[in-house]
């Protein structure tokens, strides 16, 4: 989706990277991984295709996602990648602008309030 509008290619990339992530985190077996262990071999395997923004990135296998969320306690940004129709997803729009093509909401759910970006890709 390669634009000269620098919006365009920036949204276009985290959307490719939200596909990717669905569909290659459903796919992981969290059994048969250990801490720490590299991921990259497990992308050809499930016949995914890397995205272009994190070729040459390590992705390895944090478990139970406990160290992030710690670290993160008291950030104040955090990216939530959601699909419609999910039910953590359900919320309320509190703003809502448009840029350029891209619509853009401030959507308070019961606890977190998250942004959402929507176009069709």
């Amino acid at each position: 989706m390669a634009t000269s509008d620098p919006l365009d290619n920036l949204l276009g990339e985290v959307s490719e990277l939200e596909r990717f992530l669905h569909a290659f985190l459903a796919r992981l077996d969290p059994e048969q991984l250990s801490p720490k262990e590299d991921l990259t071999p497990y992308v050809k395997k499930f016949g995914l295709r890397l995205p272009p923004v994190l070729k040459g990135a390590l992705i390895t296998w944090e478990s139970s996602g406990e160290s992030h969320r710690t670290e993160a306690r008291d950030a104040a940004q955090t990216l939530v990648f959601t699909r419609p129709g999910h039910s953590d997803a359900v919320g309320l729009v509190v703003k809502c602008v448009t840029v350029k093509k891209w619509t853009v909401c401030l959507e308070c759910g019961w606890i977190w309030c998250r942004i959402v970006v929507t176009r069709r890709f």
